[in-house]
C-alpha cells in the first residue's frame, strides 16, 4: 500500500451504507488530492462484509462490529428528525403530534432494519402502515423528496433534498452512533 516514495498507493475497500455516500465523497475527493495513486472501491451495502478476511479495508457504518483483529472507533453521532416534503404537507391532514401519524402515509425502512431505535419508535406511533419501505436510505429519502408520505431520516441525509421541511421538530428521535472500522494496522 506505500510505495518506495513514502505515498500511499493501490486499491482502498470501503464498505459502508447507502445514506453515508454523499457525506463521504467530499472527503473522499480531499483524500484522493492528497494520494492520487490511491484507488477507493466503495461498496454500499447493509450487510455486515468482513473486514477481518478483507471483504473490506474501512468501513463506516451505523453498527459497532464484534471481532479482536478490528478496530472500532466511536466517528460521530447522527441526529434525526421526521421529515415530509412541502408539496405533501400542503394536501395532508395537519401533523400537530405523533398521534397524528396514523392519519399520514409513512415511508419507511424495511423491516431487516427494524432494530433501529428510530424506526421503532416510528412504528409505535404508526401501528406498521407503510406507503413505501426500502433498506436504502436514499430510496426512502427520495420517496420523501417525491410526496409519498413522512419518514424519519438522519437530518444530514435530509438537508440534501431542500424540498425536505422537518415535522414535529420539538419530537427528538435517538442518536445513532456511527462507527469507523477497519482492520488492526489500517485504522489510525
Amino acid at each position: 500500500m506505500k510505495h518506495e516514495e513514502g505515498q500511499l498507493e493501490g486499491p482502498v475497500r470501503l464498505i459502508t451504507g447507502d445514506g453515508f455516500v454523499a457525506f463521504l465523497n467530499p472527503w473522499l475527493a480531499l483524500f484522493r488530492e492528497r494520494h492520487p495513486r490511491v484507488r477507493v472501491e466503495q461498496s454500499t451495502d447493509t450487510r455486515l462484509l468482513d473486514l477481518a478476511r478483507q471483504e473490506a479495508n474501512l468501513g463506516v457504518r451505523t453498527v459497532r462490529p464484534k471481532g479482536n483483529s478490528l478496530v472500532a472507533r466511536k466517528a460521530g453521532q447522527l441526529a434525526w428528525r421526521l421529515y415530509a416534503s412541502a408539496r405533501y404537507l400542503e394536501r395532508a391532514v395537519p401533523l400537530r403530534s405523533p398521534g397524528d401519524l396514523a392519519q399520514h402515509q409513512v415511508v419507511g425502512f424495511d423491516a431487516a432494519l427494524s432494530r433501529m431505535p428510530q424506526l421503532r419508535w416510528l412504528e409505535e406511533w404508526e401501528a406498521g402502515r407503510f406507503a413505501f419501505r426500502s433498506n436504502a436510505a436514499v430510496a426512502v429519502a427520495g420517496a420523501v423528496a417525491a410526496h409519498q408520505g413522512v419518514a424519519a431520516l438522519p437530518c444530514a441525509l435530509a438537508s440534501l433534498h431542500p424540498e425536505l421541511r422537518p415535522v414535529l421538530p420539538e419530537v427528538e428521535l435517538p442518536l445513532e452512533d456511527v462507527w469507523r472500522t477497519g482492520a488492526t494496522l489500517a485504522v489510525g
